[in-house]
């Protein structure tokens, strides 16, 4: 109710006419579905922005130790070493 911009100390009169009240509720419902969609459409135009401007780096390659294979990521590696059966050392 009170993000629906209805002032609480009026409730009881607004509330006495149902359809008044129908009509406060409706409305308040409309302006914070409004809010809400707004603050939904700028985190999407910003998230663009932000993926463009974080720096990429090159990706850190984890090597195995039995076969020199480099792997981009630590759980590729731990995959990638249960079944590697290379016998370099």
């Amino acid at each position: 109710m009170k993000a629906g911009i209805i002032n609480p100390a009026n409730w009881e009169t607004v509330g006495a006419d149902r359809n008044g009240w129908r009509l406060a509720v409706r409305a308040g419902l409309q302006r914070s579905e409004q809010r809400r969609e707004d603050q939904w459409g700028q985190r999407r135009e910003r998230r663009p922005q932000r993926a463009a401007s974080a720096p990429t780096e090159p990706g850190v390659d984890y090597i195995c130790s039995k076969c020199n294979r480099a792997r981009r990521s630590r759980i590729g590696l731990y995959s990638h070493s249960r079944r590697c059966n290379s016998t370099t050392d």
